[in-house]
């Protein structure tokens, strides 16, 4: 169903920020995790909603600019970024070579961009004619080396940029964070890759820097006992009773908000630390 614009009164909007495994592919559209939390707190019998604004394929940094784009229109209350494993994937490009920032940071910026003139020379001179896209129509055209060294599409520094961010702008329209870790079968043998640990601890690092809180999906899902086959349809994405088992951890975490009170906690402040990659086994 198409969602209500302007939001209606009483109504209260969680919304999921992630790829395939947030969309719910491979399973119907209420089995997906957001859906799931949303029933499982009330649904529509206490005004609450479930937005579903991921992806497939997309990376956290396209997903800030979604956001940045169109998603901050649907007024969200709360919104669930998971953590992304296309951001660990390898392609042709790495994302913040040849993908600009939707939004400009900065008091004087915000100022500008509410004039059309700054947003058509931005458009015009930053998308258009900027580097990054000069540099995403080499690279698709082959006459440049897009990502020769093979890097992931969102190495940690990177992601934790984009995480950050997008903590900054939810709390610029009054909406809270909550983090999912999402589960890989190595969590059922205690043999999680190096990568997603890492990729884990962004979100962990940006959680206690903002006061989020954190759905452990890797310990949620060991503590069912069930086998791969029964949690993962090929390893990455849930099956339905997967879903099912996320989304009311979910509906756990946020079981303090939907009762009137805030969807994190105590935030530290500070910078985030600096992160090195691991080198990958086939190096």
């Amino acid at each position: 169903p198409e969602v209500d614009m302007p939001k209606p009164a009483r109504e209260r909007r969680l919304m999921v920020l992630g790829d395939g495994i947030g969309f719910g592919r491979g399973v119907q559209a209420h089995e997906a995790l957001g859906q799931v939390a949303v029933d499982e707190l009330g649904g529509q019998r206490v005004g609450l909603k479930a937005v579903n604004g991921s992806i497939p394929g997309y990376s956290t940094l396209q997903l800030l600019n979604l956001m940045e784009l169109r998603g901050w229109t649907l007024e969200p209350d709360v919104i669930v970024v998971l953590d992304n494993p296309t951001d660990r994937t390898v392609a042709d490009y790495v994302d913040e070579e040849v993908i600009p920032l939707a939004r400009l940071s900065g008091g004087g910026v915000r100022l500008l961009e509410q004039t059309a003139l700054f947003r058509v020379l931005d458009y015009q001179l930053g998308v258009l004619h900027g580097r990054h896209h000069l540099r995403l129509l080499e690279v698709l055209a082959g006459t440049t080396p897009g990502n020769s060294a093979r890097s992931v599409r969102l190495d940690a520094n990177a992601r934790a940029r984009a995480v950050r961010a997008l903590i900054q702008r939810a709390q610029d329209h009054g909406a809270g964070v909550i983090f999912m870790l999402t589960p890989v079968p190595g969590d059922l043998v205690d043999a999680v890759p190096s990568d997603v640990v890492l990729g884990r601890q962004v979100l962990r690092d940006a959680s206690e820097w903002s006061g989020a809180k954190v759905v452990e999906g890797g310990e949620v899902f060991a503590k069912t006992g069930r086998p791969e086959e029964e949690l993962w349809q090929d390893g990455v994405h849930p099956t339905a009773f997967g879903h099912r088992i996320l989304g009311r951890a979910l509906a756990r975490s946020l079981t303090h908000w939907i009762r009137g009170g805030t969807p994190g906690g105590q935030s530290r402040g500070g910078a985030l630390p600096q992160y090195v990659e691991p080198v990958l086994e086939s190096e």
